[in-house]
């Protein structure tokens, strides 16, 4: 199964970076599955509200993981990212980059695809590292950081460069 998790980038109120994660979506979140439908209704979204109404009506059509027991459908606000998530180095900067490490890769992500939207006044930028073979140390894959200025969207699977789509 290819499962997939939607995330909503924007500024709280205080100016300061926060992100809406929903749960994972477990079948079909591929390009060609679900996908195409998360991208579609992402472009669409202004706001945290129409972010929420999407997702939700996404998932009744899909999954209907809200009518199952339990509280696995829900959303979840990270509203000061941590370092080990986010670097959003300094403030005034205008810029956050989002490192996908193969280490805590799935720790902190876990699905196949990730599909972000950009609704901040920032750039964001996502970089794929991995060791060196030689070296205990990182280097940056070759065509990272992937851009996404605000407003835009974007789909990466594994946090990889390779095959992610906007």
């Amino acid at each position: 199964m290819t499962r997939g998790t939607i995330f909503l980038i924007e500024k709280s109120k205080k100016d300061k970076i926060k992100i809406t994660e929903t749960c994972e979506f477990n079948g079909d979140m591929y390009k060609d599955g679900h996908g195409k439908e998360v991208m579609k209704g992402l472009k669409e979204v202004k706001n945290l509200e129409e972010f929420k109404k999407f997702v939700i009506q996404f998932d009744q059509d899909n999954f209907k993981y809200q009518s199952e027991p339990g509280d696995y459908f829900k959303f979840h606000t990270h509203k000061e990212p941590q370092a080990w998530f986010f670097y959003p180095g300094e403030r005034s900067s205008k810029i956050m980059h989002i490192y996908f490490r193969p280490e805590s890769y799935f720790h902190f992500f876990f699905s196949d695809w990730t599909f972000w939207k950009n609704l901040s006044d920032i750039e964001v930028l996502f970089h794929t590292i991995h060791p060196k073979d030689e070296d205990p140390k990182y280097k940056l894959i070759e065509g990272s950081p992937m851009k996404l200025l605000p407003g835009e969207c974007i789909a990466i699977p594994f946090g990889y460069y390779e095959r992610h789509y906007r």
